[in-house]
């Protein structure tokens, strides 16, 4: 996230990864979420939204 410059991020992440929400879990003001659990305040709360590819693609199939 440093290489990003993003300070306050939303994760967003296709399947449960448990490395990738325990290290987002010691950075302050980061959030992981599921593709099935992410809602417009949290979209709206963060600066920044991190999306994996495989997400990208699991919200295109949910959401289109």
């Amino acid at each position: 996230l440093n290489n990003l410059k993003v300070s306050k991020a939303l994760v967003v992440l296709e399947d449960k990864n448990v490395v990738v929400e325990k290290s987002a879990a010691n950075v302050p003001d980061v959030k992981t979420a599921l593709v099935n659990t992410i809602n417009v305040y949290d979209i709206l709360k963060y600066d920044t939204v991190v999306v994996t590819k495989a997400a990208v693609e699991k919200i295109q199939e949910v959401y289109a």
